[in-house]
């Protein structure tokens, strides 16, 4: 699958339209239900994922908070408050940037699974003073006691991390290619716009001796 998308994103004028318009495509790499490709200001989307001024924002967040090619967590919103109010799509993030200036980026989403913790005890409680003092009484240390967790995901894995990081390699060299070939065109329309200046210049002057005469 990543073979393939490099050679979609290779063959596309239009990145973020061989990344996730065709299959397969960035949702098949990596398991989530919704991916988001933020390149040049512009936002594309696929499956269930924030609005594009959400991902506006949390672009400039990630830009101004990490420094790390890729970035993951699946508690979003205990870190991002603005993410509360799409955790359902959003409680669980992998970011790789592509770039620095601007901020581009390949965003994988998934939603809030909210899932109950039961603990020997309440973690929070006081502990009471038994027949014994302040020591912990067998039946009072292991009575259980649920805890519901919400704003989190499901964990990205190690194999989903390495992805990845293979796809952040594969698009800078991508992105890079095109800098170059931008770069070669420019220069290729500066020769010419400057022969054809020169060869306006040498007919003008010709019509201007033809005309003394």
């Amino acid at each position: 699958m990543h073979q393939e998308l490099v050679r979609r994103m290779s063959q596309e004028s239009d990145l973020a339209r061989g990344l996730i318009r065709f299959r397969p495509n960035l949702l098949d790499l990596i398991t989530a239900e919704g991916v988001g490709v933020w390149i040049d200001g512009r936002y594309d989307s696929f499956g269930f994922a924030p609005e594009a001024d959400d991902v506006e924002a949390l672009v400039a967040w990630l830009n101004a908070t990490t420094n790390e090619g890729v970035f993951q967590t699946d508690c979003l919103p205990p870190m991002y408050k603005p993410a509360e109010r799409y955790a359902h799509l959003a409680s669980g993030l992998l970011a790789v940037s592509v770039s620095k200036t601007p901020a581009d980026c390949v965003l994988w989403f998934r939603p809030e699974v909210r899932t109950t913790v039961t603990w020997g005890g309440n973690p929070n409680k006081p502990v009471q003073a038994g027949p014994n003092g302040d020591m912990l009484t067998p039946r009072a240390s292991f009575a259980a006691w649920q805890q519901l967790v919400s704003l989190h995901a499901m964990p990205w894995t190690a194999a989903d991390m390495q992805a990845a990081r293979q796809l952040r390699v594969s698009l800078l060299e991508v992105v890079l290619r095109r800098i170059d070939q931008l770069a070669r065109e420019r220069e290729a329309a500066r020769l010419k716009q400057k022969a054809l200046t020169r060869e306006l210049d040498l007919r003008v002057t010709q019509w201007q001796a033809a005309a003394r005469r």
